[in-house]
């Protein structure tokens, strides 16, 4: 029976020699066909190449599978990629991280949701990291939807010091001249989430980044900044009032209610206004405590502590936001009907 006779790269690959295996990457051989559409005859061979590194161990090897990720065929990339699992060094796992950011090509798309994968499975912050710069400062617009998520996906793991780090970096550039880079700067805050609110603080009191804070910390949602809100709905001029009373509307912390009340009344038309709307989207939160009001209420009948008791005064271990929820049911039950 006649053995079939190996290909080249199996040659050189049972000789361990990853410096032509390597050099076989960056081997074409294109033709045109007769509809003038071109088609690479050596994406085969490329590919063969690619299994081969990935079988093998060491610095080289991987360094080969490094050169597949920059090829022009999305087959060869996707192929590099799945090559270099489950465990890549940390050099060429940071390359890869830095390459993945730059593939915005649909037809690399599947390449871009293998990597991801593999750098999720990771969980290493470093590595976050280095997507979420090279996205800042190599993109060309806005960051796609999936980008976002692949951030919010990256950044779910134990944050430490180089989050703060890149967290204080992009709060900066919220206040770029380049205005492609300071949205997407945004957009990456917003997915960093808790990590950007303390540097987004920061921001409020530079006038160049106030509007951009205002509006990340609005999509972020965490209550930390209610309380300098408040202090510039009370003491600002117009403009911060404005801001502070739409941010503090689209936070929806009860504390802010009474606050809002009254800038309701403001002697600036768009500081009414923006107040009356940040009023009526607390008007959801206010209607779901009316409804616990009813179920409070129902569980009084049964509480078996004495009916003089002042349930605004709340127990001194309550976290600090049930307190003031309580403290609003108790209003709520006071307040007379219109």
């Amino acid at each position: 029976m006649r053995t079939r006779r190996r290909t080249q790269v199996e040659r050189l690959a049972a000789r361990g020699d990853v410096r032509r295996l390597v050099r076989l990457l960056g081997a074409h051989d294109w033709l045109v066909d007769r509809d003038g559409r071109a088609c690479d005859l050596a994406v085969g061979r490329r590919l063969e190449a690619v299994d081969a590194l990935g079988s093998m161990r060491g610095d080289d090897a991987e360094q080969g599978l490094l050169v597949a990720l920059a090829d022009d065929d999305p087959r060869v990339v996707r192929a590099a990629v799945d090559a270099l699992r489950p465990t890549p060094g940390p050099r060429t796992a940071k390359a890869l991280a830095a390459a993945a950011a730059t593939w915005r090509d649909p037809a690399r798309s599947s390449a871009r949701t293998a990597a991801l994968d593999l750098l999720t499975s990771l969980d290493d912050e470093v590595l976050a990291v280095v997507f979420a710069e090279t996205l800042v400062e190599e993109g060309d617009g806005d960051l796609t939807p999936h980008e976002q998520a692949a951030l919010r996906v990256l950044f779910d793991i134990e944050q430490g010091h180089g989050t703060t780090v890149l967290a204080e970096r992009l709060a900066h550039r919220i206040g770029a001249t380049d205005e492609p880079e300071r949205r997407r700067a945004h957009q990456t805050l917003v997915a960093l989430r808790s990590a950007a609110v303390p540097p987004l603080l920061d921001a409020l009191r530079d006038p160049a980044r106030r509007d951009a804070a205002c509006d990340a910390l609005a999509m972020i949602r965490d209550v930390r900044p209610v309380p300098i809100l408040l202090s510039m709905l009370e003491r600002g001029d117009a403009r911060e009032r404005v801001l502070a009373a739409r941010t503090l509307g689209a936070i929806r912390d009860p504390r802010a209610l009474d606050a809002l009340r009254a800038a309701a009344n403001d002697a600036e038309p768009d500081v009414r206004d923006a107040a009356l709307d940040a009023l009526d989207r607390l008007g959801g939160m206010v209607k779901t405590l009316g409804t616990a009001v009813v179920a409070d209420s129902s569980e009084r009948h049964t509480d078996p502590r004495p009916a003089a008791a002042d349930l605004s005064a709340g127990d001194p271990h309550e976290p600090e936001q049930a307190l003031w929820q309580r403290r609003l049911l108790e209003r709520l039950r006071r307040r007379p009907t219109s």
